[in-house]
């Protein structure tokens, strides 16, 4: 609670000197800062959909929602994208309806190992906890199909890859590409790191393999136009209202500049 407090505080006023700071570029005749925001979330419960549905609404209300991977921005100031890592059943059951309704464009980050099965990755306590099972095959190929979702990889078997040694790591991301357009019958060009956690050496496995985008876990503001690793920022259902406003803002960028992305030795 004490570490949740302290990042409300520093991003409350990383908040307040954006405000400023855009105030003052009004004055003088110029348009705020044009900020980019890409959330991401894990999965949505039954009970947890009427606060992510607030989120949603907020977020419409506040920003204009684009895809994570998108490379122009028309000139409006706040933008966000919602991502969700893990490819959970209760993505598709209970946050994309809501996302559909309000033409929320989505990206959906797949671990090929565990497809139709509970995720062996997590701790069973937590996994019971959450009740949590990734899609199947079936259920991915049928999403791609929708306009409002894209299909990303989350390697084959959700290890922390900067731990791995070079051939496995780059099978794990070239292998899980593959079979994912295998199945749902597109490029898949997006990839998101499981932990959040990388070396140089896994950037170029990525580019290698012909990722076009690549997201950690740092929640730097996006700059679409140039870079081909993406900072996000972890969001959570039940976040407090006030954590979540900061977190569209993109607020919660200070912790980027306190402890940088997550790379592994």
């Amino acid at each position: 609670m004490l570490k949740r407090l302290i990042k409300l505080a520093g991003s409350s006023f990383i908040w307040g000197m954006d405000r400023l700071t855009d105030g003052l570029r009004q004055l003088a005749g110029r348009s705020p800062q044009r900020r980019f925001v890409v959330l991401y979330y894990h999965g949505v419960l039954a009970e947890e959909k009427v606060a992510f549905e607030r989120q949603m609404d907020f977020l419409t209300a506040n920003a204009t929602p684009a895809a994570c991977d998108t490379q122009h921005l028309n000139g409006r100031s706040r933008y966000a994208a919602v991502t969700f890592d893990d490819a959970f059943v209760s993505v598709r059951d209970h946050a994309l309806p809501i996302l559909k309704e309000r033409k929320i464009p989505a990206t959906i980050f797949v671990p090929t190992g565990y497809l139709g099965t509970t995720p062996g990755w997590i701790k069973k306590a937590a996994r019971q906890s959450r009740s949590e099972t990734v899609m199947s095959a079936e259920e991915i190929r049928a999403l791609a199909s929708d306009p409002i979702v894209t299909i990303g990889s989350h390697t084959i078997t959700h290890p922390n890859v900067s731990k791995l040694p070079a051939d496995p790591a780059l099978m794990e991301l070239r292998e899980s590409k593959l079979e994912l357009e295998k199945i749902i019958g597109k490029p898949v060009d997006l990839f998101s790191f499981p932990h959040g956690e990388y070396t140089a050496r896994d950037l170029e496995l990525a580019r290698k393999v012909g990722y076009r985008r690549v997201f950690g876990i740092h929640p730097a503001l996006a700059s679409p136009q140039s870079e081909f690793l993406i900072g996000r920022v972890a969001v959570n259902p039940w976040d407090w209202p006030i954590e979540f406003r900061l977190k569209l803002a993109g607020a919660y960028r200070w912790l980027t500049w306190i402890t940088p992305a997550r790379q592994g030795n």
